[in-house]
């Protein structure tokens, strides 16, 4: 009897134990963003100088075809983050002109470069509803007095990210 007794109190414990058991489920979700497309359509050309001018500038707004120009295509009514840098122009025989593109960024999601507004390294944009953003990127280009003449080249890169 003692040792029906003990099994029975057993099925009981374990039938008590199960009983108060409980579970709660949560969903699950991801959203994956489309991929960052940004295409270069024209590159920044300051033209030709001449020896003796010390400084040469590109406005991104009012800069026309001189500007650099960027179409980006992204996930639609997104926040983008912002950065730019720039480097200097050689002409890679030791040669160079200080080039600084720093706050000389502008864009807009209408594609009109007039209407672009300033954006800073560092910032954030908004594409639009088709999930389109511009850019057009100046800079200005500080030369020495007797610069060597030659043709010079630098890089402007622009890389955004959710």
């Amino acid at each position: 009897m003692k040792k029906s007794l003990a099994i029975a109190a057993l099925l009981f414990a374990f039938a008590a134990g199960e009983s108060f058991a409980q579970s709660q489920s949560a969903t699950v979700s991801l959203t994956v963003n489309s991929a960052i497309s940004i295409v270069k359509n024209n590159d920044m050309a300051f033209g030709v100088v001449s020896q003796g001018i010390t400084t040469a500038a590109i406005n991104p707004v009012t800069g026309g075809a001189s500007a650099a120009k960027f179409t980006v295509t992204a996930a639609a009514s997104t926040l983008l983050n912002v950065t730019f840098t720039t480097t200097d122009l050689s002409d890679g025989s030791g040669h160079t002109i200080s080039f600084a593109g720093a706050g000389t960024l502008s864009g807009d999601n209408s594609n009109v470069q007039g209407t672009s507004t300033s954006v800073s390294s560092g910032g954030t944009v908004t594409t639009s509803a088709g999930g389109n953003f511009y850019f057009w990127a100046g800079g200005t280009a500080t030369l020495s007095p007797t610069q060597a003449a030659n043709a010079y080249t630098g890089t402007f890169t622009l890389t955004l990210s959710y």
